[in-house]
């Protein structure tokens, strides 16, 4: 059963392009941030996150709905637990 949501991540060719928007314009706090990774939100581990970051895979701009550049993030129980 999910718990809750703890998070999603968005992939980009370039974290640059990506950043002042979530953090300038929508005003989200950086908890973290490392060479070509951003986390975004409150500085606690049981709160929600907002990954942004800089992915091999990922170039140009993107025109597939199925594409590799987002995940989501949803802790869950197993069965009979």
């Amino acid at each position: 059963m999910i718990k809750q949501f703890a998070g999603a991540s968005i992939w980009s060719e370039d974290l640059n392009n990506l950043l002042p928007f979530y953090r300038d314009v929508l005003g989200l706090k950086v908890a973290m941030q490392i060479p070509g990774f951003v986390q975004l939100g409150e500085d606690r581990p049981d709160a929600p996150a907002l990954g942004l970051g800089t992915h091999s895979e990922v170039h140009g701009r993107n025109t597939s709905p199925a594409s590799n550049r987002r995940a989501v993030k949803l802790p869950w129980q197993g069965l009979g637990t």
